[in-house]
């Protein structure tokens, strides 16, 4: 299998676990930052949200630079924002940081593949990678919640 496959199927997996994680640990969350389970919901919408806003930005802003700048840039803000989350003292700064951290790292893997191997066998990857982290990360998140 080519480096960019291993690499987008790795990538699809982290951004897929972390995305559906929440859904499995929202009551959790909720109980830790003291609110409400609809409100601790919104980090969910709000994780939605910076999706929708932050791949048309990601395209505006970066259409001229190197991909692997990008690349590395995107996963850099990934990794920075899931720390910040992870030591965030309350609601309003875990809220934010759902915005920031949810980079569109996927779409700048899938313009790399589109040019450089077969859709077909990059779309079958992409799919199944997201189906098993939505199992995992949903599932398991109790589990790695606790234990980890």
């Amino acid at each position: 299998m080519k480096k960019c496959l291993v690499a987008l199927a790795f990538g699809t997996l982290g951004l897929g676990m972390s995305e559906f994680g929440m859904m499995g640990i929202l009551t959790f969350v909720a109980s830790g930052l003291h609110v409400s389970i609809p409100q601790a919901g919104h980090l969910v919408s709000a994780y939605a949200l910076g999706v929708c806003v932050g791949a048309p930005l990601t395209v505006a802003v970066a259409h001229t630079r190197p991909l692997k700048q990008i690349l590395l840039a995107l996963a850099g803000l990934m990794v920075a924002g899931n720390l910040c989350a992870a030591f965030a003292p309350n609601y309003g700064v875990l809220l934010a940081v759902s915005v920031v951290c949810c980079t569109p790292l996927i779409e700048k893997v899938w313009d790399l593949l589109k040019k450089r191997t077969a859709t077909r066998v990059a779309t079958v990857l992409v799919l199944l990678v997201l189906s098993t982290a939505y199992v995992v990360g949903s599932t398991n998140s109790p589990f790695l919640y606790f234990n980890f």
